[in-house]
């Protein structure tokens, strides 16, 4: 029988089918060499391999057939890119090889005159939108200047050309740091963490430090800029208007990969996103999402993620990862571990699984027994991420970090299991709420817990001081004063209420107005059952008194939508 394939004049030659795939892995490891942020070397020789693979079987087995085309492998590469679906890899060529057959077959009919223009289009694509990938994915050090402008990319484009590059950041520009930052802990499970109890007796411990707000976004935007809501303009405001970080807000991460810091986030909440951000001056940033943000706010629970890729276990394998092949001495480690927030994945009670906050306000009357049976399952969240903690002690210590790095933990809010008739978080500003534990390692710092009052404001403060930065606020390595005032804004439901709390009391205005506000002895009435009027003169009302929140932009990132979403409003 003849053979059907087309004469070798025909035929490209394999250098030649090989080296239309190799293009797009050869422009990703020229871009990415550069930065400090760049891959492995196993991955950039996986992707060789992978797209050298592909070559070869297009020329040995699509001979005389549309998909021999030269244009596949370029449609292949750039579809994906322009639609936003990810980088290239194994699994990016099974997607791209599901999208681009009908648009393949239509180049291919038509007139031959265009076909080399239309492949060079097709080409240029990936190559920018590549070049804009991975200069978003090195932002820092110095590089912070926004993504997709013309001199962004040709100074990404041309590194090699320069007359004189930039060296690498130096590797002595400071002491490590890192920050483990804990979703939803109340302080007193946390008192019980052998991991927090572990690095209490390496540093100063304040058992009940406070939040800036009694919900995540303000209080971890407080944590990594050291502003209040008015400085850092993240919150959600009246009519559930949501939005992030305000542009232009001073991040400790950019001021310390300016300074040549290598930056990691890896942060598992859904608020913890570009949109919101969060990712701004971090090198890497690894997120819970799994889908684009705007249609992750627009659904019903289950989200769309897989919850368990949030688990302490992942973020901290992906966490351990990246300090093993970071070659710094200097570098920032931001981890968020989402376990104790609802739903309790861990729990051995299935319908403790998938219960959110809506389900227990609302589906059905809780018994004081299956109270006792959320807060155990709570409790079990606790303990599983607390062993992950460990870990990542483990490997903090055997790099020498604990001894001579500042790490710091706490938590964004705590939760509360009916203490004052609610449940979850984003009701109340009492303590099971806005106190949460923190401890800060640092050379220096004598061991031991600390009396006076603390906040999550002072975090980024005392990091700056210890780095050599400029900072204003309290720096928690030295003594603060007995008498300071520490306050907080803001709710998900009841958004305008405030708190302040000064020594053995604490006053929470509902509204911020003084005259529905309640003042409570903390030592006489640890739980807060007693509150009392204050008097006119009490200074706690004067640390109220302006006490708001951010200024409304017009860019909005989310709506009731996303409320409902996490489970704190019904559908």
């Amino acid at each position: 029988m003849a053979d059907s394939a087309p004469a070798p004049a025909d035929r490209p030659s394999l250098a030649a089918a090989l080296a239309l795939w190799l293009v797009v892995p050869v422009v990703e490891l020229y871009l990415a060499w550069p930065l400090p942020s760049r891959p492995p070397p196993a991955a950039f020789a996986l992707e060789f391999l992978t797209f050298a693979g592909c070559g070869w079987a297009q020329w040995r087995f699509a001979r005389g057939h549309a998909l021999g085309s030269p244009l596949l492998p370029a449609l292949l590469v750039a579809m994906p890119r322009v639609l936003g679906l990810g980088p290239s890899g194994v699994m990016g060529l099974l997607v791209y090889l599901a999208g681009v057959g009908v648009l393949a077959w239509g180049l291919l009919r038509a007139s031959q005159r265009l076909r080399l223009p239309v492949v060079a289009l097709v080409w240029l694509a990936p190559v920018l939108l590549c070049a804009d990938r991975v200069h978003r994915a090195g932002e820092g050090n110095g590089a912070d200047r926004g993504v997709g402008g013309g001199p962004v990319l040709a100074d990404v484009l041309l590194w090699p050309l320069r007359a004189s590059p930039a060296p690498p950041p130096p590797r002595d520009v400071g002491p490590p740091v890192v920050v483990i930052s804990i979703d939803t802990l109340r302080a007193d499970d946390a008192a019980r963490m052998p991991s927090l109890q572990r690095l209490a007796e390496r540093g100063a411990y304040w058992p009940r430090a406070m939040s800036t707000s009694s919900w995540t976004m303000p209080s971890l935007a407080t944590l990594q800029t050291g502003l209040q809501a008015p400085g850092h303009g993240a919150g959600c405001l009246a009519g559930v208007h949501c939005q992030g970080i305000a542009p232009g807000t001073p991040r400790l991460a950019a001021e310390l990969s300016g300074r040549g810091y290598a930056t990691a986030a890896f942060v598992k909440n859904t608020w913890l996103v570009r949109e919101t951000g969060f990712a701004d001056g971090f090198q890497v940033f690894e997120p819970i999402e799994q889908a684009p943000f705007d249609l992750l706010l627009d659904a019903k629970p289950p989200l769309l993620v897989d919850l368990q890729t949030t688990r302490a276990e992942h973020v901290v394998d992906s966490a351990l990862a990246w300090l093993e092949r970071t070659p710094h001495d200097s570098f920032y480690l931001w981890v968020h571990l989402l376990d104790p927030h609802m739903p309790y994945l861990g729990a051995a009670d299935p319908q403790y699984q998938v219960v959110l906050g809506h389900d227990l306000r609302n589906q059905r009357p809780w018994s004081p027994a299956m109270q006792a049976e959320l807060r155990d399952a709570y409790r079990t969240e606790v303990a599983q991420m607390d062993a992950q903690i460990e870990r990542l002690l483990d490997a903090l210590e055997a790099r020498g970090v604990l001894d001579e790095g500042i790490v710091v933990l706490t938590a964004d809010h705590g939760e509360e299991f009916w203490d004052h008739g609610d449940v979850e978080h984003g009701h109340s500003h009492h303590g099971e709420v806005v106190d949460v534990p923190l401890v800060v390692v640092a050379p220096g710092v004598a061991a031991g817990a600390r009396s006076t009052l603390a906040s999550l404001v002072d975090v980024a403060p005392t990091i700056r001081a210890a780095v050599g930065l400029p900072h204003d606020g309290f720096d928690l390595r030295q003594p603060l004063p007995p008498d300071r005032v520490a306050t907080a804004w803001g709710a998900v439901f009841r958004q305008g209420w405030c708190s302040a709390r000064v020594g053995r009391r604490r006053l929470i205005a509902a509204d911020c107005d003084p005259t529905r506000a309640l003042v409570y002895d903390l030592v006489a009435d640890p739980h807060e059952q007693l509150g009392e009027r204050p008097d006119l003169s009490d200074p706690l009302l004067d640390a109220i008194d302006g006490l708001e929140g951010p200024t409304v932009r017009d860019a909005e990132i989310g709506t009731s939508a996303a409320l409902e979403a996490l489970g704190y409003v019904d559908g």
